[in-house]
């Protein structure tokens, strides 16, 4: 943002400057062709000539209602100087305030200073300079003087030397040119702010691309990581009950042969094959199931699908005296998140709760809008989970009940982190478990790395654990 604001004060600055030189340009080109029209006038009214007493003054006092018409014409005019290479004056008028201009005859014919008034160099059509006070007029006002050469004829050359006095200049073109420069440093301004506001929309496109592109590789990575683990861990799952297999086929088929009337024995021994045959089909189903990429471009409202999930849980619940109790924020939150995968990570929370409280239980469950997330909170009554377990429960096939397949609430994990969310588990033994889902609200980018919001306690809730 400072760089912005520094962007657009130079620019602002810079284009203040640059109509100044653009303005200051103009006023000089002003000058100039106002100097020029006053020569060519002197021009065509004939060279200067000197009476019998060898004096330009009869000249000058001719040349007078000439120079009174172009002060008329042009009022900022402040003094008019008409004089020879060799620096003699030939012509004087000057304005004292705001009168006529008057000839000064008492500086006609002398000679001006050489290091003040030197003459042009050869080629040299014109010389602008500022004068901060002209005593030999006897007056402190500053002057721009512009200076030209005048060419009677070949043989017959002069200057013409007119002072244009400033505060007039300024009074007669600076409202003009202040208005243009205005209009020119807020043109300029407003598009530079123009650029910079599509500058910075494309920024946030590309920035939210960019995190969506992050987010996608971070949960493919996550998710290649994971399938690695789950394989390793599958197949050391499979090569116990496989090595089983192998010796009670390798068993059995001693029995066959034999042709042993232990008829019983051999049953036994079927049936165990095929118990361990469809226990690793659903294993391997399991673990093709939970492997599936994650969609989370979808948005889906959460407390639709929590009470869904409820509603199909609710007659197991009953059954097992399990009360339960919904916190649903009204705003009814939107995340990136296919309803399916919702519903799962809400039925998979549900049942382990439902495990907790094996002998009834309250079950509760919230969820809340927040700023840029939406929660949601299950929380069950039970006996709560020792540290060294909640340390180890979302690793795959970890899991402390009987019959269970430990890919639960690894199931959990991965759905929730590829959809950009966090699971949070807080628990002390007695006092219940609480589980907390952290997901991005519908059109919130996800910042990787960013923390999810500390769990809070809801208005109305049991005191359950944190």
């Amino acid at each position: 943002m400072l760089a912005v604001v520094l962007w657009i004060g130079l620019a602002a600055c810079g284009s203040w400057w640059l109509a100044r030189r653009v303005s200051a340009h103009d006023q000089i080109a002003r000058l100039t062709l106002m100097t020029r029209i006053i020569a060519d006038d002197f021009a065509g009214y004939g060279p200067p000539q000197k009476d019998s007493f060898g004096s330009y003054l009869t000249w000058a006092q001719r040349a007078m209602p000439l120079a009174r018409r172009q002060a008329m014409r042009f009022s900022p005019i402040s003094y008019l100087l008409l004089w020879k290479p060799s620096g003699s004056i030939v012509l004087l008028a000057a304005r004292n305030g705001k009168g006529p201009v008057k000839l000064n005859s008492s500086l006609v014919d002398h000679s001006l200073d050489a290091t003040v008034w030197p003459a042009l160099a050869a080629g040299q059509k014109r010389r602008i300079r500022s004068l901060t006070s002209t005593p030999w007029l006897g007056s402190r006002q500053p002057v721009d003087e512009v200076t030209v050469p005048i060419a009677w004829s070949s043989n017959e050359q002069g200057y013409l030397s007119v002072g244009f006095n400033r505060s007039v200049l300024l009074q007669e073109f600076w409202p003009a040119e202040r208005r243009v420069i205005i209009a020119t440093v807020a043109v300029i301004t407003i598009g530079v702010v123009l650029i910079v506001v599509v500058i910075l929309l494309i920024a946030r496109r590309f920035e939210h691309a960019r995190l969506q592109y992050t987010q996608t590789m971070r949960a493919r990575t996550s998710l290649l990581s994971e399938r690695g683990m789950l394989a390793s861990v599958l197949a050391h799952e499979v090569r116990s009950p496989l090595t089983a297999l192998g010796f009670n086929l390798h068993f059995l088929r001693g029995l066959i042969e034999s042709k042993s009337a232990e008829y019983d024995r051999q049953v036994e021994l079927t049936r165990s094959c095929e118990r361990e045959i469809r226990r690793l089909d659903l294993m391997l189903s399991d673990f093709l199931t939970r492997t599936q990429v994650i969609s989370a471009s979808q948005e889906t409202a959460v407390n639709s699908v929590v009470r869904e999930a409820l509603e199909f849980l609710r007659p197991a619940l009953e059954r097992q005296h399990v009360r339960v109790v919904m916190h649903l924020d009204e705003a009814d939150p939107r995340v990136n998140i296919g309803p399916d995968e919702l519903r799962q990570v809400t039925l998979n929370l549900c049942a382990n709760a439902q495990d907790a409280m094996p002998r009834g239980g309250t079950l509760v469950i919230s969820t809340v809008a927040e700023a840029d997330s939406a929660a949601l909170l299950v929380r069950d009554s039970g006996k709560g989970i020792p540290a060294d377990v909640q340390a180890r429960l979302f690793e795959p096939f970890f899991t402390t009940k009987p019959g269970g397949s430990g890919l639960g609430l690894a199931l959990v994990r991965r759905v929730v982190s590829g959809a950009g969310g966090k699971v949070f588990c807080e628990s002390e033994p007695g006092q219940g478990a609480t589980f907390r889902i952290v997901l991005p609200r519908a059109g919130e980018a996800h910042h990787p790395g960013s923390q999810p919001n500390e769990p809070q306690r809801l208005p109305g809730e049991p005191d359950v654990a944190e």
